[in-house]
């Protein structure tokens, strides 16, 4: 007997947006896949979800947006169940959120804007999710806020918002090919720990560039440019950076104030207004950094226990190239290249 194949097809469901359809507070799921063809709005009551979309389900936005009224606006998106997916359009004006990502998790999201809410652009609440190709935009809190543990982030821009561009506070969570540009406060702060941070601009914000104060976090090929305050600060303990830039902010390079265990290897400073980089935290590790053409020193350790800085150069600061205020005390400098220090343990 021949063998018979069988499809097994997910019901379609296409609706076009209308009142006596899907209207502001619908449910959309769990099953099948739902896509728009007409906006939905103007959504209004403050703290309900303009959609509750319950996982598994696929919800296609058709270049559509979700809007809230300015007064009173409802919340956006809430996705709750399990494996919800959400793609392209934008949601834009609602209150707490623009998207909300709760539930058991594991939803995904793609080619997504969420706009002018007066909370986070994005709030991740859940566990292992998936959020890629997207922007947040003049959001009153963060673009990007991560509560949940195991969240890809991939391939997005946060710019224009109240708060962080991206904020990390979940344990686990990846960030990768993301920019955050022109956000009031930190461009991206983790105070998470145990994350992965890597090829991320982060560039105009109104204070620091990259904030860690988690610890055991891992941060590769990073750019923080033109940021109010530091290109990058430590509070945190065994984070790991590597091949990170910091140009042209408005303070120190690198600022190393608090924690212990932390390790820069191939990293640069260049044209900060301040220090290049300043440790004031032990058991600091400096490998192969770049310090040029800081407005104060180039490499600046403070009385601190532990330390190593090694293999690194410093040319063209305004202060010393390589300076240390407890006469190595608490510092190893060796292999290091330079014109000008402060004392002669410095090598």
């Amino acid at each position: 007997m021949a063998a018979t194949a069988v499809a097994l097809m997910l019901p379609v469901v296409t609706v076009t947006v209308a009142e006596a359809q899907i209207a502001c507070g619908a449910t959309l799921g769990p099953g099948g896949t739902v896509v728009l063809t007409a906006d939905v709005g103007n959504c209004t009551g403050a703290g309900s979800p303009a959609l509750t979309v319950v996982g598994p389900v696929r919800v296609d936005l058709g270049g559509f947006q979700v809007k809230c009224t300015l007064t009173d606006p409802a919340d956006g998106i809430e996705v709750v169940g399990r494996g919800a997916k959400i793609e392209n359009g934008s949601v834009r004006s609602c209150g707490n959120y623009g998207v909300k990502l709760a539930g058991d998790g594991t939803h995904s999201v793609g080619n997504v804007a969420a706009r002018s809410s007066t909370g986070h652009g994005v709030l991740v609440e859940s566990e292992r999710n998936s959020l890629r190709e997207f922007s947040t935009t003049n959001n009153g809190g963060a673009g990007v806020a991560v509560n949940g543990a195991g969240t890809s982030v991939v391939d997005g821009v946060a710019t224009n918002n109240n708060d962080q561009g991206f904020l990390v506070a979940g344990d686990g969570n990846k960030l990768d090919r993301v920019g955050a540009t022109n956000n009031t406060k930190e461009g991206v702060l983790v105070t998470g720990n145990g994350n992965r941070l890597r090829n991320l601009s982060v560039t105009t914000s109104g204070r620091g560039g990259l904030e860690i104060s988690g610890a055991d976090n891992k941060i590769r090929s990073v750019v923080t440019a033109r940021n109010s305050q530091h290109g990058v600060s430590v509070l945190g303990s065994d984070n790991d950076f590597k091949e990170v830039a910091a140009t042209h902010n408005g303070s120190r390079g690198y600022d190393v104030s608090a924690g212990t265990g932390n390790d820069f290897r191939d990293c640069s400073a260049t044209s900060n207004s301040g220090d290049g980089f300043r440790i004031e935290a032990d058991a600091t590790s400096l490998k192969g950094n770049r310090s040029v053409n800081n407005g104060g020193d180039g490499f600046e350790a403070g009385a601190v226990t532990g330390g190593r800085i090694e293999s690194g150069w410093a040319f063209e600061n305004s202060g010393l190239d390589m300076r240390d205020t407890n006469a190595c005390g608490g510092t190893s400098w060796r292999r290091n290249g330079f014109r000008t220090d402060n004392d002669d343990c410095i090598d």
